[in-house]
């Protein structure tokens, strides 16, 4: 995954599960801008564990997303 400001990040597929992380591209119903961390903000549910308060997970939610690449 890579951001505009060319920050990237590498996940292994275990680390991706039907419901997290999620790709948001609206807050609030209204799509996100560059300034507000848009276009695209892989997110987590923060609120719902401990589990996703770890710096590894808030190291992968990775904002202004531009690009995701998939290998194998």
């Amino acid at each position: 995954l890579t951001a505009i400001n060319d920050y990237v990040v590498t996940m292994d597929a275990s680390q991706i599960s039907d419901d997290y992380p999620i790709v948001a591209f609206e807050r609030n119903g209204a799509p996100m801008s560059v300034r507000d961390k848009g276009p695209f903000w892989l997110v987590y549910p923060f609120d719902l564990s401990t589990e996703f308060q770890t710096e590894s997970v808030y190291a992968r939610s990775i904002w202004q997303l531009v690009e995701i690449k998939v290998t194998d």
